[in-house]
């Protein structure tokens, strides 16, 4: 008995040691990389000053192992599926994973690097790979549907209830009812999907910058004011450099006099990503060709019909259906537009047929002329901090009550980003907003809204919100001013963040913006 005694005492010895070692090992990790654990600054906003690129990685690994063994242990817990012990554990789950990716996320969108490019392909795969160890268990879903076929057995309030049906539902459509060999399949889809769309995303930055233009006359810049030429002043070498915004149509068109000059500006848009070292053409036709097999498996008809289960659209149908009704009414408006247009060109003394890299200029000159319009004279009274603050911020306290505080004590993760927090009629604090505003070569086109942090009463958390836009950032000293069109934006974008920060769920996945996608623009107008 002794014998025996003695090895056993020295394996538990050394086992005990081992944990020990991996446990002074990760916190020693955790002492260092800022995203191992909650940030201590207000609303457990990311602290971008102690965050490095090298800190992502291990903290996204780590989070997607903790992720797995959660799900593993909810899959299989052998007692009775419950809502607790089912539907919020899962909500719980992924908080270490979704603290290392929030912050991630929101520099590969405005302020990325081949680093976190890198990264964001080779973490690809292992988040598909994350979604499917989720939806397509058969453990997890039978716990699920055992609960979905007694929710009004259950007594469960309305957000609980919904929380119910939105699993059940993301289970159904993802694959959770197929055999083993078509889950297989699937898997295999999923994650090559993730890698393609890190490529694309990659690549399609590369061609934004790859495309600009750079024009090495001022007369061919004809019509620019010299704040603008000032902004686009080549700092690569000579002349003037114009970066492609997100839509084909380029902002500076309006006010391009050179038609020469319009044409090579458009025509570089409209190119881009089409042939060279950045052209997208392959990886799109194989993310469409997998996506149509994707739905096949799914037992769908085609790709559209599945992404449209979780929307108010249900349907291709009722998407073309509504597509019949506005295409006659805005071809027809577009036609009488042209007309238009067409004979403001011959008014002007030009004798040429309209193409699109003309019609912003000459609009302009229609508008102009019938309403005494001028967007360059509009633009002065549209400097972005006015109309941030006295504009979008004015109308949300006079409409809500809210309050606006900068705060420069709050770490950002570029130099041109704002933060403000907010509070309520009452005083109470509401959330904190960052503003990042001037295109640069890191961020992506367009311009959108997203959460460092999601609010929950689970979690007890209150929203951390960002804006981006794609505002080209003035030269030295000179005002950053708005045309009409970003003042827009810089309203619909915080429409989408007021719509974060009026969220008042108890879980996560339903908090703010996390309702259907064609019904989210809504709060946004």
């Amino acid at each position: 008995m002794k014998k025996i005694f003695i090895p056993i005492c020295i394996l538990l010895t050394m086992t005990a040691c081992n944990n020990s070692s991996r446990q002074e090992k990760n916190n020693d990790n955790a002492s260092v990389n800022p995203l191992l654990h909650e940030s201590t600054l207000p609303y457990t906003t990311p602290d971008f000053s102690k965050i490095k690129n090298e800190d992502y990685r291990p903290a996204i690994l780590e989070g997607i192992q903790l992720k797995k063994e959660a799900i593993s242990k909810i899959a299989n817990n052998p007692a009775a599926s419950t809502f607790e012990n089912t539907l919020v554990a899962l909500e719980k789950s992924g908080e270490s994973l979704d603290r290392a990716l929030a912050p991630f996320y929101a520099l590969t969108g405005a302020y990325t690097n081949d680093t976190l490019q890198q990264l964001q392909e080779e973490i690809a795969p292992l988040l598909s790979d994350v979604h499917d160890f989720i939806y397509l268990n058969d453990s997890l879903f039978h716990r699920i549907q055992s609960l979905y076929d007694k929710q009004n057995e259950l007594n469960l309030d309305k957000e609980s209830l919904k929380l119910l049906d939105n699993y059940y539902t993301d289970f159904k459509i993802a694959g959770a009812a197929l055999s083993t060999e078509s889950k297989e399949q699937l898997k295999k889809m999923n994650a090559r999907l993730a890698t393609l769309t890190a490529q694309f995303n990659k690549t399609l930055l590369a061609a934004n910058n790859s495309g600009a233009v750079v024009f090495k006359d001022k007369q061919a810049l004809s019509g620019l004011t010299d704040a603008e030429l000032a902004a686009r002043k080549n700092k690569d070498g000579d002349g003037w450099k114009i970066p492609l915004q997100n839509t084909t149509q380029q902002p500076l068109l309006a006010s391009m006099t050179n038609r020469n000059s319009r044409k090579e500006l458009f025509m570089a848009a409209w190119n881009r990503g089409d042939g060279g070292e950045n052209d997208t053409k392959a990886i799109i036709t194989e993310i469409a060709t997998l996506r149509a097999q994707k739905a096949r498996i799914l037992g769908f008809e085609n790709y559209a019909q599945w992404s449209l289960q979780k929307t108010m659209a249900k349907t291709p149908e009722n998407v073309f259906k509504m597509f019949d009704g506005l295409v006659p009414a805005a071809t027809g408006k577009a036609q009488i537009e042209s007309d238009t247009i067409q004979q403001m060109i011959k008014k002007s003394g030009e004798d040429f047929r309209l193409e699109p890299y003309d019609w912003n200029l000459y609009a302009e000159k229609v508008r102009k002329e019938k309403y005494d319009l001028d967007e360059n004279e509009i633009k002065p009274y549209f400097l972005l901090k006015t109309v941030l603050e006295k504009g979008v911020f004015y109308a949300t306290t006079q409409l809500y009550g809210i309050t606006f505080k900068r705060r420069t004590d709050i770490p950002v993760y570029h130099p041109d980003v704002l933060v403000y927090e907010l509070f309520e009629e009452d005083g109470s604090p509401l959330g904190l907003f960052y503003g990042d505003y001037f295109a640069r070569p890191s961020k992506r086109g367009g311009a959108w809204m997203s959460n460092l942090v999601e609010q929950s009463r689970l979690f007890n958390k209150k929203p951390v919100i960002y804006n981006v836009c794609n505002y080209p950032k003035p030269a030295g000293n000179e005002p950053a001013l708005l045309t009409y069109d970003e003042v827009s934006t810089l309203f619909h974008e915080f429409g989408h963040a007021l719509h974060g920060f009026f969220a008042n769920q108890e879980y996560p996945s339903l908090s703010g913006t996390n309702v259907a996608r064609d019904f989210v623009e809504f709060p946004s107008q």
